[in-house]
């Protein structure tokens, strides 16, 4: 006899992520994961999102550790730089001057501008023009947008399948000016 029991979207993904924590860990491929995803009636299209929208936020969280990590970086050799300097400045002092301590003024300002470099490196979120500079300049974006743009034309030529002229006329008409006819006087 069939079981006449019902579970609700919620119950079904909070019973489904269980039994995956219960499971032994295992990779999967992508075409493993479009087929699993097809039995329980998701479709491939829903699957393919997904998958793209799980990467782009590994991007996102990869360039957020990255430019946080270039901050702290960033933050390190500034104070280094502020010892040895501000040392080579105490021998200097303590050899010349000993009794009068100049170096007191160079430590303490800057002292203040490494305090105000630390508050910001440390507790300033990282915006979205700093993802944006870090995913340009490890080439993420540029595979992203790649990515999308090829997508886009295999979904132009899915639904052109024979490549009629009136896709590559109308192409060609929105990139080239018409010809002007001058009119003589």
């Amino acid at each position: 006899m069939a079981s006449t029991r019902k579970y609700s979207d919620a119950d079904v993904r909070a019973i489904i992520a269980h039994a995956l924590d219960n499971e032994a860990p295992r990779d999967a491929s992508h075409e493993e994961l479009v087929s699993i995803a097809s039995e329980v009636g998701v479709s491939r299209e829903s699957i393919e999102q997904a998958a793209r929208d799980l990467d782009a936020s590994r991007a996102l969280d990869s360039a957020k550790l990255a430019v946080s990590g270039r901050r702290r970086r960033y933050l390190v050799a500034h104070a280094v730089s502020f010892l040895i300097v501000n040392l080579f400045l105490f021998v200097v002092n303590y050899a010349t001057t000993p009794g009068e301590w100049w170096v007191a003024f160079p430590v303490a300002i800057w002292g203040l501008v490494l305090v105000f470099h630390a508050l910001m490196a440390l507790s300033r979120p990282v915006s979205s023009a700093a993802i944006l500079d870090e995913q340009r300049r490890t080439g993420a974006l540029r595979s992203a947008y790649t990515e999308e743009r090829a997508r886009g034309q295999r979904l132009r030529l899915e639904a052109n399948p024979e490549g009629s002229p009136e896709l590559g006329a109308s192409q060609d008409e929105e990139t080239s000016p018409e010809p002007t006819q001058q009119r003589r006087v």
